[in-house]
């Protein structure tokens, strides 16, 4: 069973100021957590084994451009393999390899590689 998801969190705010001349409003992007969009989803292969991966990236909601223009899906970018006795192994192509190994509810082994300087 595959299982995607479409998702985003729009941030903004209306900012008002008054130099002395007046008042003038304009619309801010990223107030609080910063905008953004992405996709998640998750294949169950069966036997315990999971496919799973995440796409996310951020944008300004003032103007909808992207804000890293030089990289596609900036924030999250990663695939994974999850199995019920091996623990989760995924690939992060923005930053880093991670893997760990679980057991019930306590994880043994974690590691953390960068790929990028």
């Amino acid at each position: 069973m595959t299982d995607v998801t479409l998702y985003g969190v729009i941030d903004t705010s209306i900012e008002i100021t008054n130099a002395g001349n007046g008042t003038a409003a304009r619309i801010d992007s990223g107030a609080a957590t910063g905008s953004r969009y992405g996709l998640k989803g998750t294949e169950r292969l069966g036997g315990g084994n999971i496919f799973n991966f995440q796409l996310e990236n951020w944008f300004y909601s003032n103007t909808g451009a992207a804000f890293d223009v030089t990289r596609a899906w900036s924030r999250q970018a990663w695939i994974g393999f999850a199995s019920s006795t091996f623990g989760e192994c995924a690939l992060d192509v923005n930053s880093r390899l991670f893997t760990s190994l679980s057991w019930g509810d306590t994880t043994h082994l974690t590691m953390l590689l960068s790929l990028r300087p």
